[in-house]
């Protein structure tokens, strides 16, 4: 098998996402240091995995070309390194060294060796098959749903299924909930026709690498088994593993009324908070205390001690209007958590929706019913 490429820019686009996943150092497998080339029924694809993710890149452009079928398994950190220093308009060749566990490269001048792994011990992980349950979403709408929420969801908590993002089917709406046991994040787009059965655990590792994947393609098909998911945009399928735990029904924990509602300006709130953030930087819990009075919310920073309860150091107002029961009791809440809700809302106004002392503070963008944010208070 060769493989000839007109320009190496073409090459690093078509190997890029598979070599930059592939990584030993999770499994202690050195096989995961190398990508999968394979021609095979016309078709050109590589694969990149570093055990738990995988990414197939499938050959879309008329830059690449191959000749032969076969499987070329080569070490990914090189063949990326080498390829990104080629000069960028020559034509690029990458074939088999009979005899030699080497590939070798050429373009111009150059001629470079890369380490190959003989295929048979590449830990191939199939694409899903007929057992996968299958849908398709708008690739925008999906994405922006779990970028929405993640920030919410945890990074290493001891709770392992806190450290992802869940999505459920539930009334023909598709569900997106990301939770720390602090904050939590809902969000929620059409499900599609013929959808009716779906609870899946994605990492927060893997909603992180898919948000950051950029693809010129109108819909996504996701496909899903008890124990893996896959996202196939066409040129590009993304293949991780579940976390295999039970994520507990956190949707009961959003309150459906709410004693008092704040109307405020969102870049207003922004505005103010990060002001106040900056007074209590070196806390390790930042606190600010809430206060409504005369048509204007205030925020006041609080001391990273109990016995320092108000530190004095930042007073801030904003206006908005109360409806409801009169907000007359003490509350306070991490600043830091207000203001990552209100950067995942895109509307001119949100409503801060309170039920007293003790309960959690509920985030909703107005006009907009499709996401809602939760926020526990902090002992003031």
């Amino acid at each position: 098998m060769e493989l000839i490429a007109t320009n190496s820019v073409a090459l690093l686009q078509f190997i890029g996402h598979a070599c930059n996943n592939a990584d030993a150092r999770q499994t202690n497998n050195s096989s995961f240091e190398f990508v999968s080339i394979l021609s095979q029924d016309g078709s050109l694809s590589i694969t990149g995995s570093n055990g738990s993710q995988t990414f197939t890149r499938i050959c879309q452009t008329e830059d690449i070309q191959f000749k032969g079928e076969g499987q070329l398994c080569v070490e990914a950190a090189k063949l990326f390194q080498v390829v990104r220093a080629l000069p960028k308009g020559d034509k690029v060749k990458l074939k088999i060294v009979k005899n030699k566990d080497r590939a070798a490269i050429t373009c111009g001048r150059s001629r470079l060796q890369l380490r190959t792994l003989d295929p048979k011990q590449y830990p191939f992980n199939n694409v899903l098959g007929e057992e996968a349950a299958r849908f398709t979403v708008s690739a925008t709408s999906f994405k922006a749903m779990l970028n929405d929420v993640s920030y919410a969801s945890g990074q290493r908590d001891t709770r392992n299924y806190l450290n992802g993002v869940n999505l459920s089917i539930d009334n023909g709406a598709l569900y997106s909930f990301g939770c720390d046991g602090h904050r939590l994040c809902a969000n929620k787009i059409q499900a599609p026709q013929g959808t009716n059965d779906m609870n899946l655990l994605l990492p927060i590792n893997a909603v992180k690498v898919f948000t950051r994947l950029s693809e010129d393609t109108e819909n996504i098909e996701i496909a899903f088994t008890d124990s893996r998911a896959e996202f196939n945009w066409g040129g590009l399928v993304y293949r991780t593993n579940l976390i295999d735990e039970k994520y507990p029904d956190v949707k009961k924990l959003i309150p459906t009324n709410a004693a008092t509602s704040i109307s405020v300006n969102r870049l207003d709130l922004l505005e103010t908070l990060n002001r106040l953030i900056v007074m209590v930087s070196e806390h390790k819990f930042p606190r600010v205390k809430v206060k409504f009075n005369e048509d204007q919310l205030q925020f006041k920073t609080m001391g990273d001690k109990s016995a320092d309860a108000e530190d004095g150091m930042g007073i801030d107002f904003v206006a908005g209007v109360a409806t409801g029961v009169p907000f007359d009791y003490q509350y306070a809440l991490s600043p830091k958590y207000l203001v990552d809700a209100l950067s995942h809302m895109y509307t001119e106004n949100v409503e801060l929706k309170l039920n007293g002392a003790s309960e959690s503070c509920s985030i909703v963008p107005v006009g907009q019913m499709t996401q809602r944010a939760l926020i526990m208070p902090v002992r003031v």
